[in-house]
């Protein structure tokens, strides 16, 4: 995966999830939270490259296991879009409201921002 097919990904799935993957339990946002929500970079990870000892993990750790779904992706990306999800101040009641923070990350990146929603 590219870095600009990565960044369409998160763009269309911060669209559609109305809340951060977030875990009471663990108090922080997870790949994958219980309820079936993933955060920016969950949602990057397919569920054959899942597992829930991942949820420990931070980005570095995930590009040191070489998860397929990861390839190719630079640590600098992924831990960019996972602030973008993470910040509690991103999301309202009607879901991700953080584009201008993710706009930054594509432009940061190299990115074509267009897909965001102005």
């Amino acid at each position: 995966m590219t870095s600009q097919e990565a960044f369409d990904v998160v763009v269309e799935h911060l669209k559609t999830q109305k809340r951060r993957a977030y875990s009471t339990y663990l108090g922080r946002c997870v790949y994958r939270s219980s309820d079936g929500l993933k955060c920016a970079v969950g949602a990057l990870i397919r569920d054959e490259d899942y597992h829930r000892t991942l949820e420990s993990k931070d980005v570095e750790d995930l590009q040191s296991l070489r998860l397929p779904s990861l390839s190719g992706l630079s640590i600098s990306l992924l831990g960019q879009l996972q602030l973008a999800h993470d910040r509690h101040a991103n999301w309202d009641e009607s879901g991700f409201i953080g584009w201008h923070n993710l706009r930054s990350v594509g432009i940061d990146q190299g990115l074509d921002v267009s897909k965001i929603p102005h």
